[in-house]
Formats: structure tokens, C-alpha cells, sequence
């Protein structure tokens, strides 16, 4: 059987339908301060890494509607694209 890299590893330990994306704090807005409680709370996702005006986690599509609702006054929503090198194949 053959080993898994960093990368396959990761994708592996994330449920089939769940992606990785960032919510950024648009400048000059005023989030609430339990922004990321807020979001951790919804069902279908699960936060990965927090700093004060930004986070990263994985979510579903059908919570990724909720997050959109919720959030999307105050905070970009992006899903955090994997890039690798130049004509490397994954």
C-alpha cells in the first residue's frame, strides 16, 4: 500500500463534500465580537485556524449558504484554492 503525502493525507481526513475557505473582516467594517463563535456554531462547519479578523474552516456546501447569510455583510468568503508546482499533476 502506498504511503500518502502531506496533501493527499489532508484531503483523505476531509469529509467528501466539505472545502477549505477563508473569511476575512472587510475593511472598516465592525463584526460582531463573537464572529467566529458565531460561525463554529453553524452545523457543517468546522474552523481550523482563527486570528482576530480572519479564519480559516472547512464547511459544507449547505453550511456554506447559512455562512454566506450570516457573515457576508462584514466578511469576504472565499474558498482557499490549493496551488502546487508548475506542472506538477495531483
Amino acid at each position: 500500500m502506498a504511503e500518502l503525502n502531506g496533501t493527499e493525507l489532508q484531503r483523505a481526513l476531509l469529509m467528501p463534500e466539505q472545502k477549505v475557505y477563508v473569511a476575512a473582516v472587510k475593511y472598516g467594517a465592525d463584526p460582531p465580537a463573537d464572529w467566529q463563535k458565531r460561525l463554529a456554531n453553524i452545523e457543517g462547519v468546522t474552523l481550523t485556524q482563527s486570528s482576530a479578523r480572519q479564519t480559516r474552516f472547512r464547511a459544507t456546501p449547505e453550511a456554506l449558504e447559512q455562512i454566506r447569510a450570516q457573515l457576508s455583510s462584514y466578511c469576504h468568503i472565499e474558498e482557499l484554492m490549493e496551488r502546487g508546482i508548475l506542472g506538477e499533476r495531483g
